[in-house]
């Protein structure tokens, strides 16, 4: 991405890129991302082109800011504070809570962008990378003889391959009914 996250972001910077992200968001509700235009995010939001790359390279790095602002929201760093079986089942409540809370939205941009396009696949791929990443440097050391990277990979893509089923390709499925899949995958039962 472009722009520097770990950097201080003023008041005007942040209006920018909550603006752009918000526009490109609503856009992709409306059609399909390869349709959409640089040109026209820059118009509906109000911001000149030039701005516009002084953040972004392209739209492919706002719709990256876009992912990263909406898991921003989810607030992972509460999910690390317990013991590693519960992390796992607090971070997928709360991924799952903020789908269901977003539902409408995400089927509204599923309905314009086919699940099998690039669209969805670099969501889904964005994601995959920052849930490993969070779990690589969170999980908590465990007993098991198995490297932690393999370990945190293991309890991501069986997260990521749930949620995914769920939401992505679209098998409504209860809160309870996915715990049930995840001790089942995991054997925890």
């Amino acid at each position: 991405m472009k722009y520097d996250l770990s950097k201080h972001t003023s008041r005007s910077a942040q209006r920018f890129l909550n603006t752009s992200s918000a526009t490109m968001l609503e856009l992709l509700t409306k059609k399909d991302f390869d349709t959409i235009t640089v040109s026209e995010i820059c118009q509906l939001s109000n911001y000149p082109r030039a701005t516009f790359y002084n953040y972004f390279e392209d739209k492919y790095d706002l719709v990256n800011y876009c992912w990263y602002s909406l898991l921003q929201k989810v607030n992972f760093d509460e999910v690390f504070a317990c013991h590693s079986e519960k992390q796992l089942f607090n971070f997928f409540d709360r991924v799952y809570h903020f789908a269901i809370q977003n539902e409408d939205k995400i089927n509204a941009i599923l309905l314009r962008n086919d699940s099998k396009s690039n669209l969805v696949s670099g969501f889904v791929s964005y994601v995959k990378d920052y849930v490993q990443e969070k779990f690589r440097t969170n999980f908590t050391k465990s007993e098991i003889p198995i490297p932690l990277d393999l370990l945190s990979d293991f309890h991501s893509n069986t997260v990521l391959l749930i949620l995914n089923w769920i939401f992505i390709e679209q098998h409504p499925t209860s809160l309870e009914q996915a715990h049930t899949y995840i001790r089942y995958f995991l054997n925890l039962d």
